[in-house]
């Protein structure tokens, strides 16, 4: 959020965004980290990266977040 400010289609500063749409799911990912609760972290995880991708299809932005944890990538992991 700091080093990215604005976006031309965006109608409120990137932090408000960042905050309001993403942060909450980066908390839950270091809390289930912290409590070696793995599998809320990774759903968490799961769902920021979703959360990403709809805003860049949303914003025109040509930028897909991939989701290291998708289990049909195979070898990737």
């Amino acid at each position: 959020a700091n080093t990215f400010s604005t976006h031309r289609k965006l109608t409120e500063p990137f932090e408000r965004s960042y905050k309001k749409d993403l942060l909450p799911y980066i908390n839950e990912m270091k809390t289930g980290l912290t409590e070696n609760n793995f599998p809320a972290a990774v759903h968490a995880y799961r769902l920021l990266t979703k959360k990403c991708n709809g805003c860049h299809v949303d914003l025109d932005v040509d930028k897909e977040v991939i989701d290291w944890s998708d289990e049909q990538r195979g070898d990737e992991n």
